[in-house]
């Protein structure tokens, strides 16, 4: 599942490493997506999303993932995009049963 589409970015400066820009340059990155309004997702999917996905989704609906682990905003993105994607993956797929 691919819903790059539907993620909005916020950047800010962050922590750690950077050298001379840790201080200047907005690297970090906060992706978030919502769920109610995906066109990607059925209302089933939804609802398993956000039931499975309950701590990670703020009151207004989205669900949020912060990436500052690279130097570039650009990584920063591709990370978070890879987080979001995971955690939909995740979220579902259908348990087995024993």
């Amino acid at each position: 599942m691919n819903v790059s589409k539907e993620i909005a970015f916020k950047t800010m400066r962050s922590g750690g490493k950077g050298g001379q820009n840790v201080n200047k340059v907005e690297t970090a990155v906060i992706a978030s997506f919502h769920v109610d309004q995906s066109a990607l997702l059925t209302e089933a999917q939804k609802q398993a999303v956000k039931d499975k996905l309950s701590s990670r989704i703020n009151t207004e609906g989205y669900l949020l993932v912060k990436s500052q682990t690279h130097r570039t905003q650009l990584a920063n993105k591709e990370e978070s995009i890879k987080k979001i994607n995971q955690l939909l993956t995740q979220a579902l797929q259908k348990r087995r049963r024993a």
